[in-house]
């Protein structure tokens, strides 16, 4: 069962791929990824470069292979917070 925490978490990187690419507040859902045409390159690398700014964290090639979609992201910076 997922936890009020991981849906705000999910609810702020949502919110924080939406102004990225432009989108209204709804529009990127918990399944909005890099593989399903969500955001384009270029936008993933940006919307990279402002999370690890908010929650502190390094991006590398890794990363930007392994972070492609909300859930993927959400669980990242829930893991640095020992959520």
């Amino acid at each position: 069962m997922e936890s009020v925490r991981d849906e705000g978490l999910r609810d702020e990187i949502r919110r924080e791929i939406a102004e990225v690419v432009g989108a209204g507040p709804d529009g990127i859902g918990n399944d909005a990824s890099l593989t399903a045409g969500s955001w384009n390159s270029l936008q993933h690398l940006t919307i990279l470069l402002r999370l690890s700014e908010r929650y502190g964290f390094a991006v590398d090639p890794v990363l930007v292979q392994e972070l492609t979609s909300v859930r993927a992201m959400a669980a990242h910076v829930a893991g640095l917070a020992g959520r």
